[in-house]
């Protein structure tokens, strides 16, 4: 390529030359200048070395020294540069340039998408490109595998997994417990046969524990579509650790996921999807295998959850997965009873599936199912009316992205008597009210809703 350069100079000289003849002297600067800010426009790209010291490193002996490695392999070369990406494309266009390797994403100018065709076909490669990991254990083996296979069969030979560059992060879990065959401090090099040797001959215990319950998680038809959070149990943090990479980086999901994994030790981790704190969660969803085809929970790390959690009931069954209710242990379980539920539907989108009342002699406690699936912040207001119809107490929280929804509020300071308790449900913004429409009876109502009345 670097060989090209200077006939190519020499040629765009000539045809300037002939160009101008053509232009009128007084234009001629003019034209010139065109040209040059349309040639800049058109190839010229910055190296922001202030913002980024690492690309100051591009051309020392350190960071090319993978070139001289693979220059000893004793086959063919053809790579495949990681990870994708508009600029990295470029940085391995100057590779290539001295090196001579092939590679299978070049980006001059602009690029047709009809170029990347090839890539979109392949299994790896067309995840790499979405800035995916893609690794044996976390898919389907015989796709892996038939993917692996076409690109050795086209030529490719290796694996530059370019740690010092943008988006790099993204697709590490690619390599995952795969052994290098070349590394150094900016580059990883693995043979396309390594990739092959990192594909388990069989299911691990941790392979056929995600793989079960990914497929539960994807099934599993949630009550009313509620927030949820569900709770696994998996046999070892192994696969805690396993499930929650698939999780994340290969397969991610909307649902909140706990795992909760016990050690020999009789230590127990807890892991989560969303840096969940099970301790803040009223209720949960349990989720369990009816098939048998992964291991089940261990005493240790039910025991754990059982000493924070009690059974409420059993909410869905199939042939192949069960999801239980669990509540915290001080809260009843008819703040989720469905036989008892009371269901408004409020007009920009907020779902109340259920509420609840608790009354003591000096408070009061509310139990609510919301279900917010918008992309907007609602609160709700507890108003407290004595018999004149004045306004005694209020309480306003926002609604949460959570099953169940616990607020206490203490009513020592108020006289003894019967008070009506009305809920309003408001935009957290705009602080204006949701009308809503009792599901049971169809009544709307446009403001506040006479929750319960209470005697104190």
């Amino acid at each position: 390529m670097t060989g090209a350069w200077l006939p190519l100079a020499v040629l765009s000289c000539l045809g300037l030359h002939a160009l101008l003849d053509r232009v009128p002297i007084k234009l001629r600067s003019r034209f010139v200048l065109a040209f040059i800010l349309i040639v800049a426009f058109e190839y010229y790209s910055p190296i922001p070395v202030s913002d980024d010291p690492r690309l100051a490193a591009a051309v020392t002996k350190e960071r090319l020294a993978f070139l001289d490695w693979l220059e000893k392999e004793e086959q063919s070369i053809s790579l495949i540069n990681l990870p994708f990406g508009k600029h990295n494309s470029w940085r391995y266009s100057w590779f290539q340039s001295l090196s001579g390797y092939p590679q299978v994403e070049g980006f001059m100018s602009r690029t047709p998408g009809s170029a990347y065709g090839y890539i979109r076909a392949n299994f790896l490669l067309s995840a790499w490109q979405s800035h995916r990991p893609i690794h044996c254990e976390m898919t389907e083996k015989e796709t892996f595998l038939s993917g692996l296979a076409q690109l050795e069969e086209d030529g490719f030979s290796h694996v530059v997994y370019h740690r010092d560059l943008h988006s790099a992060h993204a697709v590490s879990e690619s390599f995952r417990n795969i052994s290098p065959a070349y590394h150094d401090q900016f580059v990883s090099i693995y043979r396309l046969s390594d990739l092959r040797d990192g594909c388990p001959e069989g299911l691990s215990t941790r392979h056929l524990f995600t793989r079960v319950y990914t497929d539960a998680l994807k099934n599993s038809p949630i009550p009313d579509e509620r927030h949820e959070t569900l709770v696994l149990f998996p046999p070892t943090p192994q696969a805690s650790d396993h499930l929650m990479r698939y999780l994340r980086h290969f397969d991610p999901t909307d649902k909140n996921v706990v795992a909760i994994a016990g050690e020999a030790q009789g230590q127990v981790d807890v892991w989560s999807t969303a840096s969940i704190d099970l301790g803040r969660q009223n209720a949960v969803w349990v989720l369990k295998d009816r098939l048998g085809l992964a291991p089940e929970r261990t005493n240790a790390n039910y025991a754990w959850f059982l000493q924070r959690f009690k059974y409420c009931e059993q909410v869905y069954m199939d042939r192949t997965i069960a999801v239980d209710l669990y509540v915290k242990l001080d809260i009843p379980c008819t703040a989720l009873d469905s036989s008892s539920a009371l269901e408004i539907r409020y007009l920009d989108g907020v779902r109340l599936h259920n509420a609840s009342v608790e009354v003591s002699s000096d408070k009061v406690r509310f139990y609510f199912a919301w279900t917010n699936r918008t992309t907007n912040h609602y609160s709700f207001s507890i108003q407290f009316f004595g018999a004149d119809g004045q306004r005694a107490l209020q309480h306003d929280s926002v609604i949460q992205r959570e099953l169940l929804t616990s607020v206490e509020i203490g009513t020592a300071q108020l006289p003894e008597g019967l008070y009506v308790v009305k809920l309003i449900v408001y935009d957290f913004a705009t602080g204006k009210s949701q009308s809503g429409t009792l599901h049971a009876t169809m009544d709307r109502f446009d403001r506040e809703f006479d929750l319960a009345k209470i005697e104190l």
